[in-house]
């Protein structure tokens, strides 16, 4: 059962200290009852630099998104690209049926 088609990732504060994510979920369909929609970021990772990823817990925000605070973040730069995992998942009854998982650059420019 693939209940999540993709995210709708944005940063909306970044700085040398924090980065503030706001993930959107897009369902291709609602949510069975009794299912709650949870997540982590991952990272960072990098192809070309040796890294010790952090994993944050995505909380839900009242408008059905999902909000994780990135301490500490990398940021890609022309030079040397960063990554950070994002994995959404669904659970009913305690029991894991749906997960997403996608990968996002974070920047400076917040918005």
């Amino acid at each position: 059962m693939n209940l999540i088609s993709g995210a709708a990732i944005r940063c909306t504060a970044a700085d040398e200290t924090r980065a503030v994510l706001i993930v959107r979920p897009e369902l291709a369909e609602p949510l069975p009852i009794g299912a709650t929609l949870t997540g982590v970021v991952r990272g960072p990772y990098s192809q070309q630099a040796h890294t010790l990823p952090a994993e944050f817990k995505l909380e839900p925000t009242s408008d059905d998104a999902l909000r994780a605070t990135v301490i500490d973040p990398c940021y890609s730069t022309d030079d040397l690209a960063m990554e950070y995992e994002i994995e959404l998942v669904v659970n009913q009854n305690e029991a894991r049926i749906c997960t997403h998982t996608t990968r996002v650059e974070l920047s400076k420019r917040a918005g």
